[in-house]
């Protein structure tokens, strides 16, 4: 009897619906839900498959057709033993969206992130077929992802996370808010200051190099002083440097000659120390002009620490 009432029931529906298209009428169809039809990490891990603390870790999902999103959706990653939500970003109105999660300190995975098949959830948003109210369907089923080794994290490594320069004349005043003062021509006897900063405090043994690009000529100027996360790297002007477009560094300016190491403080971890997005091309607020004579620099100068301490420092060091 069951079957034969299904049947019917089909077959009363089928006869509405035939009504319906013979008097003319439009008949709705029942929209589809969409579906996530593939998961992928968009973000780039750098030439060692490997996030820092502070780098952004972005996941595209796609569905199979496009997708109204409210709210802060999320997806649960897998990093190392801990599991940390990447926010919901951009992609609504469309088939792809995006979610993106900042590398803490204390996340590591050395196998690579995964990601698991009920890791999307509505976090008290929505996630419906553009247009309509069809909610998605939130499992991304075989398009999981076990241990993506091209996207390892290392967020207890150091990572460089800004570069600046100093002002010629105005010695290491370290100024968190403001270290990067505008219009700047070297002259000979100044001393190019480089801050490098890390994504935490760090250390420097032996000496380490920065190579500045000054014109055609390339200047190595050592570690001169370090302030809790900045390393701050010196070169004196000679009469024979000349650049005119502004000071340039490249991606892999900062190098460890003769055994030379820069850890995170207090411990033996090696930092990364590749500038990557942090490198500078022809910054024409700091030039150079070797023919141009200033005066003399301050004997010393105050700084505050990452810490807020107020310090005082001799410009020679």
């Amino acid at each position: 009897m069951w079957v034969v009432r299904r049947l019917l029931s089909a077959l009363g529906l089928a006869l509405v619906v035939a009504g319906l298209v013979a008097a003319g009428l439009p008949v709705a169809a029942s929209a589809q839900a969409p579906n996530v039809s593939g998961v992928s990490i968009s973000s780039n891990a750098g030439v060692d498959s490997t996030y820092a603390a502070t780098d952004v870790i972005g996941v595209e999902v796609r569905f199979d057709q496009s997708v109204d999103v409210t709210g802060t959706p999320q997806l649960a990653l897998t990093i190392g033993a801990a599991t940390q939500q990447a926010n919901y970003a951009s992609g609504t109105g469309t088939s792809t969206l995006t979610f993106r999660y900042t590398v803490a300190t204390t996340d590591v995975d050395a196998d690579g992130i995964s990601i698991g098949a009920s890791a999307l959830a509505l976090n008290s948003g929505t996630i419906q077929i553009a247009g309509g109210a069809t909610a998605a369907n939130l499992g991304l089923g075989t398009h999981a992802i076990s241990n993506a080794t091209a996207h390892k994290v290392q967020g207890d490594v150091p990572a460089v996370v800004s570069v600046w320069f100093l002002h010629p004349t105005r010695g290491v005043q370290i100024l968190l808010a403001n270290l990067e003062q505008a219009d700047s021509v070297y002259g000979v006897g100044d001393r190019i200051r480089v801050a490098v900063r890390f994504s935490r405090d760090v250390s420097g043994s032996g000496t380490p190099q920065l190579a500045l690009n000054i014109g055609s000529q390339t200047r190595s100027a050592p570690l001169c002083n370090s302030v809790a996360s900045f390393l701050i790297f010196c070169y004196t002007v000679v009469a024979a440097d000349s650049d005119s477009d502004g000071l340039s560094i490249g991606a892999n300016a900062l190098t460890l000659p003769g055994g030379a190491r820069v850890v995170a403080a207090g411990t033996t971890t090696d930092a990364n120390v590749s500038l990557a997005d942090h490198q500078v091309t022809n910054n024409v607020a700091f030039k150079v002009d070797g023919t141009k004579v200033t005066a003399p620099f301050v004997s010393a100068v105050e700084y505050i620490t990452a810490q807020g301490a107020v310090m005082t420092q001799a410009a020679a060091d």
